[in-house]
């Protein structure tokens, strides 16, 4: 039996990471929505004498923290699959490929906002797909 605790600490890390984000994806997405904040947003716009409109940016927002919210959602899936892989040594390699996958999720999807979590779980993917149990040959026991 390998111990998995690099991996397991690093996905619980990430994972955390990835919760935040999400959040600030939701958060965001919401504040979209708010009529106040559409008023507010515009009247600074009117104050610099922007050309940019208030819409167009508010839907940019809205697609943002959209992809935010889903990347992170999506990723979270992956690394608790991921987790409950690593308890049976078997399926360590479907783990690392897990951890892999949720963070090309989280690091493309997210606007490159996912760097952190994406690359500790690309280290948590390797060590997965690296760390082999050890056989009884390879093992040096005397007599």
């Amino acid at each position: 039996m390998i111990k998995r605790t690099a991996e397991k600490t690093l996905g619980i890390i990430g994972s955390i990471i990835v919760v935040f984000i999400g959040f600030f994806g939701g958060v965001s997405l919401v504040l979209t929505k708010n009529d106040e904040f559409k008023t507010r947003l515009n009247e600074n716009l009117n104050t610099i004498q922007s050309d940019t409109n208030a819409v167009s940016i508010i839907d940019s927002l809205q697609n943002a923290a959209g992809m935010l919210l889903w990347s992170s959602i999506i990723s979270f899936i992956l690394v608790l699959i991921a987790l409950f892989n690593l308890k049976k040594n078997a399926k360590s390699t479907l783990a690392g490929i897990l951890f892999i996958l949720s963070a090309i999720v989280i690091f493309i999807s997210s606007f490159f906002v996912g760097f952190v979590p994406g690359v500790l779980f690309i280290i948590a993917g390797i060590l997965a797909l690296t760390k082999k149990p050890s056989t009884y040959a390879d093992q040096n026991i005397p007599g």
